[in-house]
């Protein structure tokens, strides 16, 4: 996609992120440049922005900005990973139960793993707030602002990303996961994907 600036984005997205949220926006999309992510890679989605990067040969990571309201005129949001992986599609194969998507995301790979970065933070320091971030530059909002995204993504979910170097790595990722337990009272989900055990038992089987 050329236009990568939020300046340049249709009428549907900025009806959800506004003019006014542009050049914090633009400045997210240069840091997640910088760990390695192309994006945005489409508009379509309108309130969610999804970028992409290649961990291995075997496992792609598709990282989104979602917003959900507006503070002072700044669009408020919350950030996610999906995980995919080849392996897990060729061998599902085997996996009577598994339809996969008639578009998918990232053809030739299933998907396997949601992380939510609100949930990373509310699991960092537990609040009465459920945690989102403002698309601003300024310190003008109650919530923090695109500097804090920044860090609280590179501090709490950047580092999950990059120890995903094997198939092995997911694995013991995924099935680190089966023993998490949500916080009763947090919106968003802890790292976990539908019929994630059968997941991990293919991932086991060669």
């Amino acid at each position: 996609m050329k236009n990568k600036s939020l300046h340049d984005a249709p009428a549907s997205t900025l009806r959800w992120w506004g003019l006014q949220s542009a050049d914090a926006f633009d400045h997210a999309s240069a840091e997640l440049a910088a760990d390695g992510f192309e994006g945005p890679i489409k508009w379509s989605e309108g309130a969610l922005v999804p970028y992409r990067r290649a961990l291995t040969s075997d496992l792609q990571v598709r990282f989104s900005l979602s917003t959900f309201s507006a503070e002072r005129g700044y669009a408020t949001f919350d950030a996610g990973a999906v995980l995919y992986s080849r392996t897990l599609h060729e061998r599902s194969v085997v996996d009577v139960d598994y339809a996969p998507a008639r578009r998918p995301s990232v053809p030739g790979f299933r998907p396997c793993l949601t992380i939510s970065l609100a949930h990373l933070k509310w699991c960092s320091a537990p609040s009465d707030v459920n945690p989102h971030w403002a698309m601003t530059l300024a310190n003008d909002t109650q919530a923090p602002g695109v500097q804090a995204f920044v860090a609280d993504y590179r501090a709490l979910l950047l580092p999950i990303l990059d120890a995903l170097d094997s198939d092995a790595a997911l694995t013991d990722l995924l099935t680190r996961c089966l023993r998490r337990s949500r916080p009763a009272w947090v919106r968003s989900d802890p790292p976990t994907f539908a019929r994630l055990a059968t997941m991990v038992e293919l991932m086991k089987t060669h």
